[in-house]
């Protein structure tokens, strides 16, 4: 075949892919661009950190006896974290139900308390003191407004009596934002959602992803399609207006485009049929009448923590984990930090309980103990153990937790879990696949590489830019589409 021959072969298909891949690409285009107006525009936390308190060594003592008095004989979690009523002990019997609650002064049960530990978080989140709660729910489910990808639950909706309806979803086992919005930022995401990942068809996953799938096809085949004709045609005059546009947008948006759609029909081929949630495991199961007693000691420890909590160091060996917090006030975060995560977390000690100091005792052994209890891997497979600081491509700010741990294992999958010692749980789990596709996202989709020497702010501005550049060439195509049927006709 000539490269006259070619030339027009290739012209033929590009006209033929113009109107269903430029309109699909438009509605991808203007649904991305509400991802960052929603994160520049939408309501946002007054505090970022959860709330600390002084505990005494009398608080140990007394929640080991309350544990001892309960009618359950076990417990998903066992914590003893800050309240509106100073520290108690909240102690979670299952995942989904709501937490019990119990005086750490009197040893006596606060009934319903979880709800209002709830409305304290969120007015310690928001920032509103005075401003009335009109609503506090039980979310179990995930839901338009609170969407799988916020990955915890259940969690309490508080929602304000305001004009915008300003509303925090509270995961309360850790004393945790796990979203925040209005209704601005509502219609905005339910937008995003709509038109980008086509959330109205999340009841019929196959067809979502085969019709999405051959409209991404469809995109990244006519602009390899275009950037052939880029080559075939060469340099030349152009002296219609449109033509001439759509060509310079096109060499300059080739690159960004082809990476935009690759990475997101491979990111929609990698995750359709798969359940991300499932990565989420829970902590052992405490047996809590063999952890009651009555002659716990323990040294004095008048100082700031986030939490106490009770983890299962081997079968059968209970620990108490008390979380350290970096000392002073932390400030609050600049938008890039907010995303990668800050520090909040000095150091944690463990205790037996009897009270007695375990210094040998280490969240890195913690790790490895959940990760192969978690996988059913062998800890001969282990490769590496190693502390995550920041949020990254691999394990990201959806997770809502620092600092975890990396457990690397040499299986044939190449399984990566992240631990979180403070609670006992398996937080997150990949493989080398996965981490694959992770990191072709992270670059191609989010150019999350031009987060370091930009800022985010910065990143957001590159990724808008190139999306509006990419809406006049669409534009510029779809009108010379559309003079080319007006003029057949």
């Amino acid at each position: 075949m000539t490269t006259r021959h070619l030339r027009k072969h290739f012209v033929t298909l590009h006209r033929r892919a113009a109107w269903v891949a430029g309109i699909a690409l438009l509605g991808f285009l203007l649904s991305g661009l509400l991802h960052p107006l929603m994160t520049w525009t939408g309501p946002r936390a007054a505090a970022f950190f959860p709330p600390r308190a002084t505990f005494e060594a009398s608080h140990l003592a007394q929640a080991q006896h309350i544990l001892g008095q309960l009618p359950q004989t076990q417990a998903h979690q066992v914590r003893i974290t800050p309240s509106t009523n100073g520290p108690v002990l909240q102690v979670s019997s299952t995942m989904q139900s709501p937490r019990q609650y119990f005086s750490l002064d009197t040893g006596e049960a606060l009934p319903n308390h979880d709800a209002r530990h709830a409305e304290w978080l969120a007015r310690y989140y928001s920032g509103l003191d005075d401003t009335p709660v009109a609503e506090t729910t039980l979310q179990t489910e995930f839901s338009d407004d609170y969407p799988w990808v916020n990955r915890l639950l259940p969690v309490y909706r508080v929602r304000f009596a305001r004009d915008d309806n300003l509303t925090l979803h509270i995961y309360t086992e850790l004393n945790a934002l796990a979203s925040i919005s209005n209704d601005y930022k509502h219609a905005v995401q339910t937008g995003f959602r709509w038109l980008h990942t086509w959330s109205w068809l999340d009841e019929n996953e196959t067809a979502r992803v085969v019709l999405m799938a051959v409209l991404l096809g469809g995109i990244l085949g006519a602009v390899i399609v275009g950037a052939a004709l880029l080559k075939l045609l060469g340099q030349r005059t152009i002296p219609e207006r449109n033509r001439r546009w759509h060509r310079r947008l096109a060499w300059i948006l080739v690159i960004p485009l082809s990476g935009f759609t690759a990475s997101g029909l491979y990111h929609l081929l990698a995750y359709g049929h798969t359940d991300a949630r499932k990565a989420l495991q829970p902590a052992a199961t405490a047996p809590l009448s063999n952890i009651a007693s009555s002659g716990i000691s323990m040294p004095a420890l008048n100082q700031p923590l986030y939490s106490v909590s009770l983890i299962q160091q081997a079968p059968g060996e209970w620990l108490w984990r008390l979380s350290i917090p970096v000392p002073g006030d932390t400030p609050s975060p600049t938008d890039s930090e907010r995303y990668r995560g800050v520090m909040t977390e000095k150091m944690a000690l463990y205790l037996d309980t009897a009270g007695t100091p375990q210094p040998d005792v280490t969240d890195e052994q913690v790790a490895r103990a959940i990760a192969t209890r978690s996988t059913g891997l062998d800890t001969d497979d282990i490769l590496q153990v190693r502390q995550i600081t920041h949020f990254g491509h691999d394990y990201d700010f959806r997770n809502k937790r620092l600092p975890v741990w990396r457990v690397s294992f040499g299986n044939a999958r190449q399984t990566v879990v992240f631990v979180d010692p403070a609670s006992g749980m398996q937080v997150d789990l990949n493989t080398a696949a996965q981490r694959r596709e992770g990191l072709s996202f992270s670059v191609l989709h989010k150019w999350n590489p031009l987060a370091g020497p930009l800022g985010r702010g910065g990143r957001d501005l590159a990724v808008v830019a190139t999306l509006l550049m990419a809406l006049l060439l669409v534009g510029f195509g779809l009108r010379l589409s559309w003079a080319r049927w007006r003029k057949r006709a």
